[in-house]
């Protein structure tokens, strides 16, 4: 954008003029990925299926995106990552989620162990003997 900008303001036209006429293109030009409603709601689901866009719903779904050969053409060609760094960040975006999950998993069985099952028991030995 900001070279069209620089363009058109070289070229003598007004910036103002040239931001109003640049932000209209882009607007066409991506109007089928604005969405002014709520991202979450099931209507979000319908519409973005309307307009043949991906709705990944989770981590895992999600973060083979980054390293898709149109991503990785997209961050190389404007020098944000190479291939290696975008798979050396998606190996480690998948390792943290695991471990997350995994921290998660555990404390949930502890507090299972440590807390329901032992109050659900003694409220069965107590009914038992009353």
């Amino acid at each position: 954008m900001a070279t069209e900008l620089e363009a058109a303001t070289k070229k003598g036209e007004d910036l103002n003029k040239a931001v109003a006429k640049l932000l209209t293109k882009v607007v066409k030009e991506h109007k089928r990925i604005v969405f002014n409603g709520n991202n979450y709601a099931p209507e979000w689901e319908k519409e973005a299926g309307k307009r043949k866009l991906l709705n990944l719903k989770n981590t895992v779904d999600a973060l083979p995106e980054l390293i898709t050969p149109a991503a990785v053409q997209v961050l190389e060609k404007y020098k944000i990552l190479n291939e290696r760094e975008i798979h050396a960040r998606y190996e480690v975006f998948l390792e943290n989620y695991n471990k997350t999950v995994n921290v998660e998993g555990q404390l949930m069985v502890l507090m299972a162990n440590r807390y329901i099952f032992p109050a659900r028991s003694s409220t069965r030995s107590a009914s038992a003997r009353a």
